[in-house]
């Protein structure tokens, strides 16, 4: 252990941060890092200490060890915060002590139970450590904040849910394992379809990995089909391309190419100022730059989700999200909520008409 990495005793850690001043509320284990400074300035000041007969001949280590020896640096800080001291050569400087203080001030500090009356220190990252009733206190606030979420949440489906719906006046054909089906087709028979736009550029060989691990996080979407949705894949990368990527994840998900169409271009997930201009996001070239204050290439493939709606053989679009509004798209009931029926159950804010089911049906009696 190197003399910066000595663990400091408990008393004196108390002693010290009393000393210098850190309210008690910042204080939570004690970092290393927080104490290292003293271990310096007293090894630069120990020999005039020592001189002076303010520190005794017994090694810097053991000295910081002593908990007496905290009076040190207590006088001189108390001193320089009450401007009554000007430090000299032979000192701790003002701001090696203004040093130790914002480190200590910084550092999530803590006293664990320690029998043998000292205490190694930890780097480790970690919420600070308090009693039961303390965290309970701090949870029941959170739980406010989240259902308060939770109903904000709610009011936002009930929005998109009212959205109103553009019908799709172009021919899309698509390539797919059994065929080249046309985005009717894909909606299985089903009244709505849910399109998750995969980045795969036809040059690739393999497919993005956050659009990977999007579906690498898909749960069971039975449910869908239950309540009359369908979801597809679509990239534009060429169907063998897309077929032996998806060997290879042994994904079990309909995927299919766009490859050649103008399906990407049309709902900005491929992005080229040859063929159209940008757009992510709803967010020209233009209006991305100053957002985010800076410039921005937008071109080339992105990722997204878009909704479909099926009135006999007209087909509409009913909604599109991107960026980081796909990332908690992965569960039946997320999925559903992009949609214009939402989840179908009786708790929803819906339009009159609506299909709804009890949102917790009562269990059947056996006769």
């Amino acid at each position: 252990m190197g003399r910066n990495d000595r663990p400091l005793s408990r008393k004196l850690l108390k002693q010290l941060i009393h000393a210098l001043n850190v309210p008690v509320r910042e204080v939570g284990v004690v970092s290393e890092f927080a104490c290292r400074p003293l271990v310096p300035a007293f090894t630069e000041h120990y020999p005039e200490m020592i001189a002076r007969e303010e520190a005794p001949s017994i090694g810097v280590d053991r000295f910081l060890l002593e908990s007496k020896n905290v009076h040190v640096i207590a006088r001189r800080y108390r001193q320089i915060a009450d401007s009554q001291y000007t430090p000299g050569i032979d000192d701790l400087s003002h701001a090696q002590l203004v040093y130790i203080r914002n480190e200590l001030v910084s550092s999530t500090l803590s006293f664990p139970e320690d029998p043998g009356g000292s205490m190694t220190t930890s780097t480790i990252a970690h919420p600070p450590i308090v009693s039961r009733e303390q965290w309970l206190a701090e949870r029941k606030k959170l739980l406010a904040d989240e259902k308060e979420l939770t109903k904000h949440y709610d009011r936002i489906n009930a929005e998109r849910r009212r959205l109103p719906m553009v019908k799709i006046e172009k021919e899309y054909v698509f390539e797919g394992p059994t065929g080249k089906p046309s985005l009717k087709d894909l909606f299985e028979g089903r009244r709505q379809l849910i399109v998750y736009h995969f980045m795969f550029d036809p040059s690739w060989e393999k497919g993005c990995s956050g659009c990977t691990g999007f579906v690498d996080a898909l749960g069971n979407l039975s449910l869908l089909n239950k309540r009359d949705t369908t979801f597809v894949v679509i990239s534009r990368a060429p169907l063998a391309k897309l077929e032996a990527y998806k060997a290879e994840k042994q994904w079990s998900i309909a995927w299919y190419s766009s490859f050649g169409s103008d399906f990407n271009y049309d709902f900005h997930v491929t992005l080229d100022p040859k063929v159209a201009p940008a757009e992510y996001n709803y967010r020209t070239k233009e209006e991305m730059a100053a957002a985010m204050h800076k410039p921005v290439l937008m071109e080339g493939e992105e990722h997204g989700l878009s909704v479909f709606f099926r009135l006999d053989d007209d087909v509409f679009h009913t909604y599109s999200v991107y960026a980081r509004g796909t990332e908690s798209l992965t569960d039946a009931y997320r999925l559903l909520d992009t949609t214009p029926y939402g989840r179908q159950q009786d708790f929803e804010d819906s339009p009159p008409g609506w299909p709804q089911q009890p949102t917790y049906p009562k269990a059947e009696t056996k006769s």
